[in-house]
């Protein structure tokens, strides 16, 4: 029995050695792989002691055993006779990925074998961007002020395309920008889908790129041209940048707006003028009343009107409008001499005394203090940059003095006659009062018999009494009373009878006469007694006088 069980072992071990060096197995497997979209893969595959047929399976599907692989069109495998079992897609896409495996099938004796499944992972390159607000036209006209939304797609990337949006060649960072990516039909690449919403405040040139980390080349759409439609904008610019009276210039209006085609008008002092429709403005002869008056110039197109005005500045020689006035003034009060002047640039002031010129002042208003000191005569100067120095009439500072009175001493008259006493005043001052007295007593005016009437020419002020049909009662002493501000004065005028004159006259004439008589007779008497003593050789004698 042993020996029968020794060869049955025999036998099986020498069978197992030989089915052993007969077995199938791999000298090259596939590996997970990541290739670009277009590109040509092969997968390795080779066999050792190749029995079986080849064949390879995607995602658990066997696509064959026959080399080149009918109904995949991009797909071939090695020469079926060799033990190369390599798979071949020229060119690879997206939609090739899956998970695939290597397989040797059995024959009599010799088992089937399969590699370890391996992974094929494709990346594609983004498609061309394209705006599609471009599809039908390469113009946008847009609205000023209007927000404007604008999309860009980018398909068949795999990873997803990032996109960018650019304004020439200036990156839109900072925009507002929405974007979405979603997978498409095939289920292996992507769609990015990009939002630009942007309110245009010029003509702009809008494209949008894309690209990928695994595919960095960086594609661009087709550009898109946005158009602002706006209403006009305008700036004016005068011809001189110096506008003296009477200068001639011009105003121009620059517009710029889209559409091109507008239409003007002008307006002077907010009264349009007629006839006036281009862009420019020609002014003659401008003069000071024009000074601060505004120039507007409104521009209209389809989209809407603008208007813009400027304000002259018409330079023009000083002119003294109030020339300061002479002051009265008591010592101690303040005192201001005023000036007013038109002129542009806007005058300047100063103040001069006295014929000497001295600097007294270098403002508007001159304020003093009176006193002897400033009792002068004052001249306001005014100038403007650029025009010559003007003067005004002179003014003084006087001061309030008590007043002087002039009268004469006496007067005479007749009963029954008409006489006006007069009293003159010298007193500058306005509140000067002039009364008068008989007898140091007020003088009742009954403007019947007894008038005063006052004349002023100046500081000197005149207060004539008159009185009616003399009477005896009516002569005798008048006094002339004047008062001011600071002090007073005060006069006698004595009113004699003529017919009382005359009498004493004649008595006087009378005594006086006598007394010559007199004198006379004594003179010639003398004159006799020295002509007798002469004759006579008597002593001289002198005349007592």
């Amino acid at each position: 029995m042993f020996p029968i069980v020794e060869i049955l072992l025999g036998l099986q071990l020498t069978l197992s050695a030989k089915a052993a060096s007969s077995a199938q197995y791999f000298t090259a497997e596939p590996k997970d792989v990541t290739f670009k979209s277009g590109e040509h893969l092969k997968m390795p595959c080779a066999v050792g002691n190749k029995q079986g047929a080849c064949q390879w399976t995607k995602d658990g599907f066997g696509m064959g055993i026959n080399p080149s692989l009918p109904g995949f069109p991009r797909f071939s495998m090695g020469d079926g006779e060799s033990e190369e079992c390599f798979l071949n897609i020229n060119p690879v896409l997206p939609a090739d990925e899956g998970v695939y495996q290597c397989q040797v099938g059995a024959v009599a004796g010799v088992s089937a074998i399969a590699s370890s499944p391996v992974v094929i992972s494709i990346s594609a390159e983004p498609g061309l961007p394209y705006i599609l607000q471009a599809a039908d036209y390469d113009v946008l006209e847009v609205l000023e002020g209007q927000h404007v939304l604008l999309d860009c797609e980018s398909q068949g990337a795999k990873p997803p395309a990032e996109i960018k949006w650019f304004d020439g060649d200036s990156s839109l960072e900072s925009a507002n920008i929405k974007e979405a990516v979603t997978k498409q039909k095939d289920n292996k690449t992507f769609k990015t889908h990009s939002t630009l919403t942007l309110m245009p405040k010029q003509d702009m040139n809008i494209k949008c790129s894309s690209f990928s980390e695994q595919f960095p080349s960086i594609k661009y759409s087709r550009p898109l041209q946005i158009r602002l439609r706006y209403m006009p904008k305008i700036n004016i610019d005068l011809s001189k940048d110096r506008i003296q009276e009477g200068d001639k210039f011009s105003v121009t209006c620059n517009s710029k707006a889209y559409p091109e085609n507008v239409a003007y008008k002008w307006f002077f002092g907010g009264i349009e003028i007629a006839g006036e429709k281009n862009d420019t403005l020609m002014i003659e002869e401008i003069s000071r009343e024009h000074h601060a008056s505004d120039v507007k110039c409104l521009v209209e197109n389809e989209v809407g009107r603008t208007e813009m005005a400027t304000t002259l500045n018409v330079e023009f020689p000083p002119t003294i409008l109030t020339h300061p006035k002479s002051v009265i003034a008591k010592k101690g009060d303040n005192v201001t001499f005023h000036c007013v002047a038109e002129g542009n640039p806007e005058p300047v002031y100063i103040w001069t005394k006295e014929k000497a010129n001295i600097l007294a002042g270098y403002k508007q208003n001159l304020t003093l203090i009176a006193s002897e000191r400033t009792e002068k005569t004052y001249v306001c100067k005014v100038f403007s940059d650029g025009y010559e120095i003007i003067s005004s009439f002179p003014a003084r500072l006087m001061l309030i003095r008590k007043p002087v009175i002039f009268t004469e001493s006496t007067r005479k008259g007749n009963e029954g006659q008409d006489i006006i006493l007069q009293c003159r005043v010298d007193s500058i001052s306005n509140k000067t009062t002039i009364l008068w007295t008989k007898n140091d007593i007020p003088l009742v005016i009954d403007n019947v018999r007894f008038k005063v009437v006052h004349y002023n020419e100046g500081r000197e002020q005149q207060s004539d009494l008159l009185i009616s049909k003399l009477e005896n009662k009516d002569f005798g002493d008048y006094g002339c009373f004047a008062a001011n501000e600071v002090g007073k004065d005060y006069k006698t005028v004595v009113l004699i009878n003529i017919s009382d004159v005359e009498i004493m006259s004649y008595a006087i004439g009378i005594s006086v006469a006598a007394g010559v008589t007199v004198l006379l007779a004594v003179y010639l008497y003398y004159r006799l007694k020295k002509s007798c003593a002469g004759e006579e050789g008597s002593e001289e004698e002198k005349i007592p006088f």
